[in-house]
């Protein structure tokens, strides 16, 4: 076992979700909500990082290669 929480402390450990009563079914986060936090969707930087990564910027002319990886992917 690689962690244990201790008995007294477990509830520090539970995840509850209580229901915000909005009965008309509008979702705030429609993927779930797992990949936002302070409003920003981490799916979109880590797309962006893996274009920034396939345009290699330590090589000249970076920045067309990331436009055109960026047009090909929108």
């Amino acid at each position: 076992m690689l962690f244990k929480i201790p008995t007294g402390e477990c509830e520090h450990s539970e995840f509850r979700v209580q229901l915000d009563g909005d009965k008309d079914g509008v979702r705030i986060f429609p993927m779930g909500g797992h990949n936002y936090y302070g409003g920003r969707d981490l799916e979109q930087f880590k797309r962006r990082t893996m274009w920034l990564v396939e345009a290699d910027p330590s090589k000249e002319g970076w920045e067309s290669r990331y436009m055109t990886i960026a047009m090909n992917n929108s």
